[in-house]
């Protein structure tokens, strides 16, 4: 074994808010330790804007201490 264990959280469709994912990282980052593992996979259809226009793809790397 890779990893002497994996704690995971999945959120799908109209269950995957901004609030939830929001909460999961909080989650995970109250227990990870430093030696830890962190993946985060996303896969989407793309999204709207306040607008209603569709949005191109954006990433944004932020740490922790930013949530």
């Amino acid at each position: 074994r890779l990893f002497k264990s994996i704690n995971k959280i999945e959120l799908y469709d109209e269950n995957a808010t901004k609030a939830k994912i929001m909460n999961g990282f909080k989650s995970i980052a109250k227990s990870a330790k430093p030696q830890d593992v962190f993946v985060f996979f996303y896969a989407g259809h793309g999204s709207l804007d306040e607008e209603q226009k569709i949005r191109t793809g954006t990433v944004r790397f932020i740490s922790f201490q930013q949530m």
